[in-house]
């Protein structure tokens, strides 16, 4: 138990350092953590990581909606544990009420949020934790809609993503990437009808997606030491930060892994899923699609998808195999 404790604690200080030493080193990359990918590892590497961060973000939102309503079910039985119909029904309904809401504008959503951070105070105060909760949740996935648009939105203006989802409406609201978002989020609402554990796969997929930019991003760390950029004349401090950046590579794949395979094969999945958006992305600038060196990581990504995705069907096999030699048995 302290070993483990041990190692994340290294690991986790080993990937702050590696964006401390980022923001001191690139202050002039400040268009997100995704950046980092771009400019040293290249376009599709930039497109992952966006890609990533963008699915954890709308599934914590989603998972937000399903730890909302399975609170509200101490209350109201009927919602269970946050994925009956009825949870699925009113999760629907909030989410496009924020919908509507972050439609109306940003500064509107924004002042609104504000005043439910304050609010969500009173309950807290007044009644119930139970209560207090549940607001602060509600305050959380008005959060996370402007996040979650925003994210698409950037990418779209420096070409990363294709050039529709940096359409804004007439209050400067990123609205086809609001759009996506939120489809998104209700599809995987509808999904959650049909499985169980469901909020703790949704956490745990989501930190594996949001692994994948923290992992380029101590890559592009560990570039910089390894080539000397901005090290002239900092021997001793170059060294430091090749140790700090092995560390955090290390520490990132090892969290890929111990996450569970079935998750990274399911990131796998997701990040397959993107790379439509990739190509329309390319294709507009006229640019080719992957690089010699980024074909070998789309194809990993492709193979780690697939075989994803044979697992049930072979453990479906497997499993009437069995019961027809325990038939014959």
């Amino acid at each position: 138990m302290l070993i483990g404790w041990g190692i994340t604690a290294v690991g986790m200080l080993a990937l702050a350092f590696v964006f401390q030493n980022l923001a001191n080193r690139k202050p002039q990359l400040d268009g997100g953590v995704y950046v980092y990918a771009k400019a040293g590892l290249g376009d599709y590497m930039d497109f992952s990581s966006a890609w990533g961060y963008w699915i954890s973000a709308w599934l914590g939102n989603v998972g937000y909606f399903v730890l909302l309503f399975s609170t509200l079910g101490d209350f109201v039985p009927a919602f269970g544990q946050g994925n009956t119909p009825l949870a699925i029904v009113c999760a629907s309904g909030v989410l496009w009420c924020v919908h509507v809401l972050v439609l109306r504008g940003i500064k509107e959503a924004a002042l609104i949020n504000l005043i439910t951070t304050v609010a969500k105070l009173v309950p807290i105060l007044l009644f119930i934790v139970i209560v207090g909760l549940a607001v602060s949740l509600l305050g959380a996935l008005l959060q996370w809609a402007l996040l979650c648009a925003e994210i698409l939105f950037v990418c779209a203006k420096d070409g990363t993503m294709p050039a529709f989802l940096r359409r804004e409406s007439a209050h400067q609201v990123p609205v086809n990437a609001l759009w996506l978002a939120n489809g998104m989020i209700q599809l995987f609402l509808l999904i959650t009808l049909f499985s169980q554990g469901t909020y703790l796969s949704l956490i745990y997929l989501a930190s594996s997606m949001i692994l994948v930019p923290y992992l380029w991003s101590a890559v592009y760390a560990l570039l910089l030491a390894l080539c000397s950029e901005t090290y002239e004349d900092l021997a001793g401090l170059r060294r430091k930060d090749l140790a700090i950046g092995l560390l955090a590579v290390g520490y990132a794949i090892w969290l890929l892994y111990a996450g569970g395979v079935k998750y990274l094969m399911l990131s796998a999945l997701l990040c397959a899923s993107g790379a439509l958006l990739f190509r329309q992305a390319k294709c507009a600038q006229g640019k080719v699609l992957f690089t010699r060196y980024e074909w070998p990581i789309f194809a990993a990504v492709l193979l780690t998808a697939a075989v994803g995705r044979l697992r049930p069907v072979c453990r479906a096999s497997e499993f009437v195999a069995l019961d027809k030699a325990a038939a014959r048995g």
